[in-house]
């Protein structure tokens, strides 16, 4: 497999990993059970847009992978706390992600 840091790489890499028998989801999900030999935290750190991070994460929804967004509350690419940035905060968190601050 070649490495080109796309999407489709990213999906086919976290699915040989768990096809290899790794546990992967959301940091919480470490804190909570602890007993994973074989476990990935998946996390993203939102820098610069919003935008993006949605698009990822609709895209994870739709491979059944679950991660852990962390967003900026002060930033000059986007406004976590403006209306517009709540909903997609929002709707990342219903496509089954864990929000960090």
């Amino acid at each position: 497999m070649t490495c080109n840091f796309g999407i489709q790489h990213y999906i086919d890499t976290i699915n040989a990993y768990h096809d290899a028998g790794y546990s992967i989801g959301c940091v919480s999900d470490y804190f909570q059970h602890k007993t994973f030999d074989k476990h990935i935290l998946l996390r993203h750190d939102v820098d610069l847009s919003l935008d993006t991070a949605l698009e990822l994460a609709l895209i994870e929804k739709d491979n059944e992978i679950h991660s852990t967004y962390y967003i900026l509350l002060r930033s000059g690419l986007y406004d976590a706390l403006s209306p517009r940035g709540g909903d997609i905060i929002r709707q990342i968190k219903e496509a089954g992600h864990e929000i960090g601050l």
